[in-house]
C-alpha cells in the first residue's frame, strides 16, 4: 500500500529548509597614521598626468618629445593619449587640442626640450 504525497504549504517548506549562513562584509579598520587618499580628477575627468600630456601635445609636441619631457616611454605617452581621447570623446590630437583650448587648459606656450612650441593654427602660423 503506497501513500500519496501530501500537499506541502509554503510556510511548512520554509520551516523545513536548512538554514544557510549569511556573510556580512565589514570594512577593514584603518591603520593608525594612514590616511586614505582619493584621486582628484581634473577637467574632463583627466588625471594630472593626462592633463600634462594633453597640454604638451596641444602645444605641438610629438610623442617622443612628450616622453622625453616627462621621463616616460613613448608607449606610456600613447597609453595616456588613448585615455585622454576616450575620456574626452575625441578621435585624434587635433580634436583633443581643440578641446583643451576651448576649456582654457592652454595658458601660453609650453616648452619642450628647450624649444618653445605653440599651437599651430589652420593657416600654419
Amino acid at each position: 500500500m503506497s501513500t500519496a504525497p501530501s500537499t506541502v504549504h509554503p510556510e511548512q517548506f520554509l520551516e523545513q529548509a536548512p538554514r544557510v549562513p549569511t556573510l556580512t562584509l565589514v570594512p577593514a579598520p584603518e591603520s593608525p597614521g594612514r590616511t586614505t587618499r582619493r584621486r582628484r580628477r581634473g577637467p574632463g575627468g583627466l588625471t594630472r598626468r593626462e592633463l600634462e600630456v594633453l597640454r604638451l601635445v596641444s602645444g605641438g609636441a610629438t610623442n617622443r618629445a612628450v616622453a622625453a619631457t616627462l621621463w616616460v616611454t613613448d608607449q606610456t605617452v600613447k597609453f595616456h593619449l588613448s585615455n585622454v581621447y576616450r575620456k574626452l570623446g575625441v578621435r585624434n590630437r587635433f580634436e583633443a587640442a581643440r578641446w583643451a583650448w576651448e576649456n582654457g587648459l592652454l595658458e601660453g606656450d609650453e616648452s619642450v626640450e628647450g624649444e618653445t612650441v605653440g599651437l599651430v593654427t589652420a593657416n600654419g602660423r
